[in-house]
């Protein structure tokens, strides 16, 4: 061993040979931590709000689940965790307390069974529920979100135990509300709804808590309306620039896009279509996944949405739902288990790329 100041090292390092040997080695770091294709369906949930802490996990259901993806070959899969928030604990407030007794264990346990399937879990903490009172007791948990004391009730009293409980599984994805904008004022339609700037802080601050333990994370866009800087585009609401403005910090971004489709999308002049326009077009500067799809659509064959979202750009796929009659997924599967094969959309690609990129010194 040498110590670094050695002049003899040093001139060992600045010979072309080791130059090249340097560089070689970056790219080849580099190129193993290329965004992944990802190939896979929305769960979302066995019971809708309930699978954890409530007692109703159902380990034998999921297995089951996730054996049936691998053996489709899916790389990742979209779970909802909270829903409208059912399940948690709140003060008079409308803080967040806790976690029910068995949250985190069942959590746990959903993630080694689909660590032992080689199925990376998306995790969808939220959805626009919060913002609706489909439970019937008298009010939403939309206050979570719009109050900033309230979202570090969250962040501290049921995130951060959740990622704890999960440290030991490399495969997790934090992704932090399904479909937002239906919850914000302008574009939203819930019962209540929360100020743009709010939901962006919101997303901003488990993005940042997630960051601190090492996880990748994303936003469920419900569509390229309210997600690009294109002409025909409403808004951008989840770039780098749109969350730090609302919560400047510097890791409260996202590391992906995730945006929807379904057919009320569809004009084939103007459409939020990720088929009918590049990637480039609608001026996304990260890797996207188009992580809700119908497997029946009025206006593509399940191989045209493929084939052509991928074309234009698009990383990967979630088609919506394995657990939702009105959407059935069977005529995707065959589709997109050739698709996966072709494209190498491999669980050890995407585990690769959650590692992340690490610069090798020579």
């Amino acid at each position: 061993a040498t110590t670094r100041g050695s002049s003899a090292v040093r001139s060992f390092q600045n010979t072309p040979y080791l130059s090249a040997m340097r560089v070689a080695a970056t790219l080849a770091c580099a190129a193993a931590a290329a965004f992944p294709k990802m190939a896979g369906l929305n769960i979302p949930w066995n019971q809708f709000g309930n699978d954890l802490g409530t007692g109703n996990f159902d380990a034998d259901w999921f297995d089951k689940y996730f054996a049936t993806a691998a053996s489709n070959y899916q790389n990742i899969a979209r779970f909802w965790v909270h829903c409208d928030g059912r399940a948690l604990q709140y003060g008079s407030d409308g803080s967040v307390t806790g976690l029910p007794s068995g949250f985190t264990t069942d959590l746990a346990s959903l993630v080694s069974i689909a660590q032992k399937h080689q199925v990376v879990v998306q995790l969808c903490l939220w959805s626009f529920d919060m913002c609706k009172d489909d439970s019937g007791v008298g009010h939403t948990h939309a206050a979570v979100a719009a109050s900033e004391v309230a979202s570090k009730s969250y962040v501290d009293n049921a995130l951060k135990p959740m990622l704890e409980a999960v440290k030991q599984y490399p495969n997790v994805i934090v992704e932090a509300v399904n479909e937002p904008e239906w919850c914000m004022k302008g574009p939203g339609n819930t019962q209540d709804q929360v100020d743009p700037a709010a939901m962006q802080r919101f997303v901003a601050m488990i993005s940042e808590a997630a960051h601190a333990e090492g996880r990748k994370t994303t936003v469920g866009s419900a569509s390229l309306k309210w997600s690009s800087h294109a002409s025909e585009s409403e808004s951008c609401f989840w770039d780098d620039a749109a969350l730090s403005k609302a919560y400047p910090s510097p890791s409260g971004s996202l590391d992906f896009y995730n945006i929807h489709y379904y057919d009320w999308m569809y004009n084939a002049d103007w459409g939020y279509d990720p088929v009918r326009a590049n990637t480039s077009h609608w001026q996304l500067d990260k890797p996207t996944v188009v992580a809700e799809l119908p497997a029946s659509s009025q206006h593509y064959s399940v191989d045209q949405m493929l084939k052509g979202a991928t074309g234009n750009g698009f990383e990967g796929f979630m088609f919506w739902a394995y657990n939702d009659q009105k959407f059935p997924v069977d005529s995707a599967l065959g589709p997109m288990g050739s698709w996966a094969q072709e494209q190498k959309a491999s669980y050890e690609s995407v585990l690769t790329w959650l590692r992340g990129q690490d610069e090798i010194v020579v």
